[in-house]
Parts: structure tokens; C-alpha cells; sequence
């Protein structure tokens, strides 16, 4: 398990997504709220460069979680108005 590199961080709702030391691609990448609600699942093509839009989402903060094969990396992201 990792850590995610999310960027900008807090956000307004689009961010970057970047996985540290990942060689093969897809990878899925999951979005949950704090209720633990799935918001997004989506496979990234390009697994170092994860483009996410959560600007239709509530403002608050959100569990990002990136998954390849039995690797798993995780990070926070902050909302903002």
C-alpha cells in the first residue's frame, strides 16, 4: 500500500491524481465520500496522470483510493467552495 501525490489539494473540485513507482496501466481509481459512498470508478489510462472532476460533488472530504493488480494506494482530498 501507498500513498497518492493529489493535486491541488484542497481543490475546487478538479484535481490530479499521481501514483508513485507504477509501471503497468489500468489502473482503477475509486472516489468515496466520508460516508463511505461511492462517488467515482473509473479505470485511468494514463496511471501516473489521473484527471478527476468532483465539482458537481458536495464541498468536504473525499477518500481516493487507486487500485492495480493487489496494490493499493490511498490519499485524502479536500473540497472547496
Amino acid at each position: 500500500m501507498g500513498k497518492l501525490n493529489i493535486y491541488p489539494n484542497p481543490s475546487q473540485g478538479v484535481f490530479q491524481v499521481n501514483i508513485p513507482n507504477i509501471e503497468a496501466e489500468p489502473v482503477k481509481l475509486e472516489v468515496f465520500d466520508m460516508l463511505g459512498n461511492l462517488i467515482v470508478s473509473e479505470r485511468i489510462s494514463n496511471a501516473q496522470n489521473g484527471i478527476v472532476d468532483l465539482r458537481s460533488q458536495a464541498n468536504g472530504s473525499y477518500l481516493i483510493r487507486a487500485i492495480k493488480d493487489n496494490a493499493v494506494w490511498t490519499g485524502r482530498l479536500l473540497k472547496l467552495p
